[in-house]
Parts: C-alpha cells; sequence; structure tokens
C-alpha cells in the first residue's frame, strides 16, 4: 500500500511550502453521477493520520459526501464540497440552492452550517457576487479558507460519513 507513503512526502512538501489545508478529488469508483467520489474511512484516516501540520482538508470536485474529524488530535475537519456553482444556472437559482441546502441542514441539526462551495473558472466575480446577493447575510458568511476550517475544527455540527470499503485490490 503505497498511499501512506505519498502522504508523507505530500505532508513533507506542504510543510516546505507552508501550506496547511490539502484537497483531494477521488473519482476512483466515479463520481457523484456515476458511482461515488466519496472516500471510504481507510483513505480519509491515511490522509488525516499523516499530516500532522494539517489545518484541515477539503474533498471532491461536485458535491461529495465524506465528512469526518480526525487526525492525530481527533479534530482536523474532512468536508466536502456541498454544492458545485455551475456556470448555467442563473444566480437566482444557485442562491435558491444555497438557501435550501442551510434549510435542510437546520432540520438535520447542523448549526452553523458550514457549506463548501465549488467556484469553478467560468463563474467571474460578477456572477459569484450575484449568488452572494441573493443570499439573506444574516445566516450566510463568506469566509476565507482557513477560517472556514478553524470555525468547522471549533464547532463540528457535520455528520460523519465515508463510502463503505472497498476490497483491497479496488481501494
Amino acid at each position: 500500500d503505497a498511499l501512506p507513503h505519498v502522504v508523507e512526502l505530500s505532508a513533507g512538501l506542504m510543510k516546505q511550502l507552508d501550506m496547511r489545508v490539502w484537497e483531494t478529488m477521488d473519482d476512483s469508483h466515479g463520481s457523484t453521477v456515476v458511482g461515488t467520489s466519496d472516500l471510504t474511512q481507510r483513505v480519509a484516516e491515511t490522509y488525516l493520520n499523516n499530516m500532522p501540520d494539517l489545518l484541515g482538508m477539503v474533498h471532491g470536485y461536485a458535491p461529495a459526501f465524506t465528512f469526518a474529524s480526525g487526525g492525530r488530535d481527533g479534530r482536523t475537519p474532512l468536508l466536502s464540497f456541498d454544492y458545485y456553482l455551475d456556470p448555467a444556472p442563473p444566480p437566482e437559482q444557485a442562491a435558491a440552492d444555497l438557501q435550501e441546502l442551510r434549510a435542510i441542514n437546520l432540520r438535520a441539526g447542523a448549526a452553523p452550517y458550514y457549506c463548501l462551495v465549488h467556484v469553478r473558472e467560468w463563474s467571474n466575480i460578477t456572477r459569484v457576487e450575484q449568488v452572494l446577493d441573493g443570499l439573506d447575510s444574516d445566516f450566510f458568511e463568506v469566509v476565507p479558507l482557513d477560517t472556514f476550517l478553524a470555525m468547522a475544527r471549533a464547532k463540528p455540527t457535520f455528520e460523519t460519513h465515508f463510502a463503505p470499503p472497498y476490497n483491497s485490490t479496488q481501494e
């Protein structure tokens, strides 16, 4: 199993570059359209346990459903993108989608709700501002990624979720 060694090498490079956030996208078992892009517990724990200086980990490309706290202190957040800001729908629709995600998560007891949004290069600043302008500023706050991960670490409200284990030749 080469993954622990590769992750340790990555952790060393992150230290040299003063990087504290790791982002991954794993479509080895398909995507959210066909298959799953979620990480298994073994893979997620390999990253979290072998990157000691990690502030947090971000996973996915399109929405994924892997969420966990781990690492050496058990508190390093691993959060998946909850929303993919597709360039096609109008900003009003994207804002309505985000409002709906917030409502669903609040009903499930996730308060505060940490919503990680993947903004593609095809979305310009004007479009993103239009989406944000459609959100209720009493309930939504845009923060830098390191702040976002620190907030999720301090008060995790997400439920732990991993992909089911695959047989060892697939994982």
